[in-house]
């Protein structure tokens, strides 16, 4: 009878062991971050905690660091090794472009290491919030991943060779980002649009060209379910970004430039956005109750696609087949999806002063237009946000009766290079009568001109794209900018005197720094606003006012209280190492132990 016991005791504790070991590689994130090196990570949250899995071609170490803007000073470093069959990590950081100094609370967890075939493997984890001040906070803001490596282990744990130039970076989005491994339902097909070999200006740095294609034509009604963009090789920082509109009309293989004048009349009206996809972007995945609909007579039978090319070099080498590749199912799914576009109108009334390094604009969707537009609750799954090059913090803030009730999405550490779709866990609902308020801080240090709205990267833009259900056949974007009156009172210019960009080139030229910088602060922060409320024919919805007042009830520094700001105690033990070895030990002892006791 003890035989049994112990038997059962024993294989309960080896099958305990073994799951925890193969949950923590059971990973649902994965990103190369260098080629070369076939430097990947892959990772996973569990509730406070994440997991990471970091591995190299390297006999050595390997290295990733959660920095601020990309370089070392004030990153948060983790590295790790396996010498002699035994693995070992230390938690380090940086104050200087320097060896990382070794933490004190050492708040890293090791959790397995090996080194095969010259590929160099270590899984750790850590608390999203530590209570160490040299740690990080790793929350939904973009992540910028130092890395390196070095073909040398260290002799101990204050020994660390220096990478030389084996090392990068990649910005990521840890927490929000969609889970890699996307299973297509069985009855799953697709269909793909590619651009038709435009050649890229080479006398100016922004092209936006525009095509059209037919939607095939469906057996039975079909929901989109997966939309991903696909970028010709090489051209992956030509291809800035894309918007994919759905409309009714008959011309399908239509191919210029955005603003050209013989754009057909059925393409000019082509605004319902069904898709949006920028630079460092994923694919988008619809969730299983969800999927955008084709097929049906209402649905669209033309695909517009606007293509904006990014060519600062002026390069005239450029012939671009990009496109996107739309997975569908003749499985309906409960509900129906569609796209909102909310923030800050395009136009030279947006406009930022030179030399700020932390200048804020404003894009109101106001509760006149979202009682409007909204016939029911709308439940939100996904957003991405967008701006240009001087973007520095984005969020999108969600106001009910003059109160902060939500902050749906926010990235304090924003990159132009990673515009990547934020999913919402758990999703959030938007009623009728709910303010949303798309807030940008800009830098412009170094710029001695104005920085309007428009666009090119130069320019710039604040925008905000919920992916969201049921659809709501109103909503086609909810936007705001000042009103050119605003800029006329706060800089006592006589009402009706010049148009926006004339307005504003006088002014660069003619007011001082200090007047130019109130003023616009003015307009941005307490003007007039216009009230863009349109459906998704892109017309202005009936009963809408217009302009309206700035809200009184907003603050820009306004955020929801984190209710899991919390930090995990500090592991002062010295650094952490796991033996392979001893690991197997373990595994044989038991088996020893179950012969043994089968013996009994």
């Amino acid at each position: 009878m003890f035989g049994k016991s112990l038997l059962f005791t024993c294989l309960f504790i080896y099958i305990y062991t073994y799951s925890l070991c193969v949950d923590a590689e059971r990973f649902i994130n994965e990103v190369v971050l260098d080629e070369k090196y076939d430097f990947i990570l892959k990772w996973k949250l569990d509730e406070q905690n994440i997991i990471f899995e970091m591995s190299a071609v390297t006999s050595g170490y390997v290295a990733i660091g959660f920095s601020p803007n990309g370089g070392m000073p004030g990153s948060d470093i983790v590295v790790g090794w396996v010498k002699n069959g035994k693995a070992f990590i230390s938690d380090r950081h940086a104050t200087a472009y320097a060896k990382p100094e070794a933490d004190t609370s050492q708040d890293y967890t090791l959790l397995y290491g090996r080194e095969e075939g010259g590929r160099t493997t270590i899984g750790f984890s850590r608390a999203l919030k530590t209570c160490d001040d040299k740690d990080n906070v790793l929350n939904d803001d973009t992540m910028r991943i130092i890395w390196a490596v070095n073909n040398l282990d260290p002799e101990d744990y204050d020994d660390l060779s220096y990478h030389g130039s084996s090392r990068g970076v990649r910005s990521v989005l840890l927490t929000a980002a969609i889970e890699n491994r996307v299973e297509l339902p069985h009855d799953a097909e697709y269909f793909e649009m590619f651009m038709p070999n435009v050649t890229v200006s080479s006398d100016r740095d922004t092209t936006y060209w525009c095509a059209s294609f037919a939607v095939p034509i469906f057996e039975r009604p079909v929901h989109i379910v997966l939309a991903e963009t696909i970028v010709q090789k090489g051209h992956e920082y030509l291809v800035h970004h894309l918007i994919m509109y759905g409309c009714k009309g008959t011309n399908t293989s239509w191919s210029s430039r955005c603003n050209s004048e013989r754009m057909p009349p059925d393409l000019q009206a082509c605004d319902r956005m069904m898709y949006g996809w920028a630079i460092g972007g994923g694919p988008l995945v619809l969730p299983e109750h969800v999927g955008i609909s084709l097929g049906r007579k209402s649905d669209p039978t033309v695909i517009f696609i606007e293509m904006h090319y990014d060519n600062p070099a002026l390069s005239p080498d450029f012939h671009d087949n990009s496109g996107v590749r739309l997975y569908y199912t003749p499985t309906l799914r409960q509900y129906e999806a569609d796209v909102w576009a909310l923030g800050e109108n395009v136009t030279p009334l947006q406009s930022i002063p030179p030399n700020e390094t932390s200048f804020k604009t404003f894009g109101v969707c106001f509760s006149n237009c979202t009682k409007k537009v909204l016939q029911e609750d709308i439940k939100l799954m996904l957003v991405m946000l967008h701006s240009h090059i001087a973007a520095r913090k984005i969020s999108l803030q969600q106001y009910r009766n003059g109160k902060l009730i939500a902050d749906l999405a926010i990235d304090d550490n924003y990159d132009f290079n990673l515009q990547e779709n934020r999913y919402l866990k758990p999703e959030k609902i938007i009623k009728a009568g709910d303010d949303l308020v798309v807030t940008c801080t800009y830098n412009t240090v170094g710029r001695t001109y104005i920085t309007t709205g428009g666009q090119s990267t130069k320019n710039e833009m604040c925008l905000a794209y919920l992916l969201y259900y049921p659809r709501q056949t109103l909503a086609g974007s909810c936007l705001s900018n000042p009103s050119l009156q605003a800029y006329f009172e706060a800089f006592n210019i006589p009402a009706g005197s010049c148009e926006a960009e004339a307005c504003l080139d006088t002014l660069a030229s003619s007011v001082d720094p200090e007047t130019l910088r109130q003023g616009l602060y003015d307009v941005s922060y307490k003007g007039k606003r216009l009230d863009i409320c349109v459906d998704t024919d892109f017309e202005q919805v009936d009963g809408v006012p217009y302009p309206e007042e700035f809200p009184v009830w907003f603050s820009e520094n306004d955020r929801m209280e984190d209710t899991n700001d919390v930090c995990s105690e500090p592991n002062n033990s010295p650094s952490s190492s796991v033996t392979l070895r001893a690991a197997s030990s373990t595994i044989a002892a038991l088996i020893l132990i179950v012969s043994w006791s089968l013996t009994l």
